[in-house]
């Protein structure tokens, strides 16, 4: 179904669409190594840039303003392709984020209905703009860090946890700085993990 909303008719509009008239150009100036200006880091743009120039894009589009038809020749699909990926992904890892946190099947599965279906998300998934990306980084991290939390401590599982959210942190944080708030909540938890382990601790040996 993620699959289905975000991709079916994915170059239509076939004009500029809200922000794609700066994400375009971010892009453009990738491809083409025109300096830009952009207040967020570059890893959403640098991957949706390599997909456009893997499918032929070579920053021939203008992107002046908003309602601008897309040139003859442009691949609109592949533009749009990465978003409506990352897009298509978010409802079955927000289902198993509900699940982790202890939601029923059947809460966990509404979960990820409403976030299939609701409005802006599903926007955002099909237009050239690096939200769904950076949605879909911050769910990792913090399904990532649960499921770290909950493997036994030191084994392979916990390991290989933390390392994913660790990956996620950083991919979120490099997309756009306000990823940081979502680095924050999984910081907090690991230091009330810490301070439980040191309270168990300090009980602990204060036994006789």
């Amino acid at each position: 179904a993620g699959v289905l909303t975000r991709f079916y008719g994915l170059a239509w509009p076939d004009e500029v669409v809200f922000d794609e008239v700066h994400f375009g150009k971010f892009i453009t100036g990738y491809l083409t190594g025109q300096y830009f200006f952009d207040i967020h880091p570059p890893t959403g743009k640098l991957l949706i840039a390599a997909v456009a120039w893997a499918s032929g894009f070579r920053g021939t589009q203008p992107f002046q303003k908003i309602g601008e038809a897309y040139r003859v020749g442009t691949n609109l699909f592949a533009l749009r392709a990465l978003p409506a990926a990352f897009g298509a992904a978010l409802p079955p890892l927000l289902f198993s984020l509900a699940r982790q946190l202890g939601c029923s099947s059947a809460s966990s599965l509404l979960v990820g209905c409403l976030v299939l279906l609701d409005g802006a998300t599903l926007v955002e998934s099909r237009l050239l703009l690096t939200d769904s990306s950076l949605f879909f980084w911050e769910a990792l991290q913090l399904l990532c860090a649960l499921r770290a939390s909950a493997a036994p401590a030191n084994g392979a599982a916990f390991h290989a946890y933390l390392a994913l959210t660790g990956v996620a942190i950083g991919a979120a944080v490099s997309t756009k700085w306000t990823a940081l708030a979502t680095m924050g909540v999984v910081g907090l938890d690991s230091l009330r993990q810490l301070l439980a382990a040191a309270h168990a601790a300090l009980a602990s040996a204060s036994r006789p």
